[in-house]
């Protein structure tokens, strides 16, 4: 399939890294999306395999909204074979994040 489009290097970026298991990000509203990876558990072959990772595609998105905050979980990768469970989390209702794409 011919690529539709490209983006700058500027995705993929690293625009924060912090130690531990708890980590915040204040967007700046310049952002097209941000990731965190989070897990205590990975190796450093892991974290390398997912940063230098090519990411064309994010699908099969679920949302669970339980006690004000919603978990968002989806998969990300090429489409070839190198594809990546996520999760991510909004502090807030389904609907107050929905209402950010669905105004």
């Amino acid at each position: 399939m011919p690529v539709t489009q490209r983006y700058t290097d500027d995705v993929g970026k690293v625009l924060a890294t912090v130690q531990g298991v708890r980590a915040t990000y204040r967007l700046t509203g310049e952002e097209l999306f941000v990731r965190a990876v989070a897990n205590p558990n990975l190796t450093d072959g892991h974290r390398k395999l997912i940063a230098g990772a090519l990411d064309v595609n994010n699908s099969d998105v679920d949302f669970c909204e339980y006690r004000g905050r919603t978990d968002i979980t989806y998969s990300w990768g090429n489409q070839q074979g190198t594809e990546f469970l996520a999760k991510a989390v909004h502090d807030g209702s389904l609907a107050n994040f929905l209402k950010g794409f669905f105004p």
